[in-house]
């Protein structure tokens, strides 16, 4: 946007030059009408390239303050998904007993489920993006081989069957 203003900041300045030349070849009084007009053009160049200024300046703000209410909302909603989870987790913990196999099984899914849950509410989007990122960075051959088995059956669910 500031290259637009530019340029034609620049080109009115140069016209304006050239009008002010014709003019001081015409004589005196056309020298100074083509002076004026060439004030004038260069005045009209500043202020279009001020507007074009203040214009990209005010969608650069509205971009960021729409990109801050996105980021909030973002981890409002995992802040709430790790409530739930860790809800669910002491639900299911809280009405079983731990007899038997099921028990314990119905047991440690609950301790899990609130775990994560909690893991989730604590640390939020920008939390687990770092952790992943370190883990990624601690073990990249198991990363690699990971993210290329994903790969591998998203394709398979995504492709046509013939």
């Amino acid at each position: 946007m500031a290259d637009i203003s530019t340029m034609a900041k620049n080109k009115a300045q140069e016209i304006g030059n050239k009008v002010q030349e014709a003019g001081k070849e015409m004589g005196d009084s056309c020298s100074q009408m083509a002076s004026t007009a060439a004030e004038g053009l260069r005045n009209a160049a500043g202020y279009v390239a001020d507007q074009a200024k203040d214009a990209a300046s005010a969608a650069s703000k509205t971009a960021a303050s729409a990109g801050a209410f996105i980021d909030r909302k973002a981890e409002d909603a995992t802040a709430a998904l790790g409530g739930r989870l860790r809800a669910a987790g002491e639900t299911l913990r809280g009405n079983t007993s731990e007899d038997g196999p099921w028990g314990q099984a119905r047991s440690a899914v609950g301790q899990t489920l609130s775990d994560t849950g909690s893991y989730i509410e604590e640390r939020g989007l920008e939390g687990i993006g770092g952790d992943i990122t370190n883990m990624i960075k601690r073990n990249p051959i198991p990363a690699l081989m990971i993210g290329v088995g994903l790969g591998f059956l998203v394709a398979r669910a995504t492709a046509p069957r013939s």
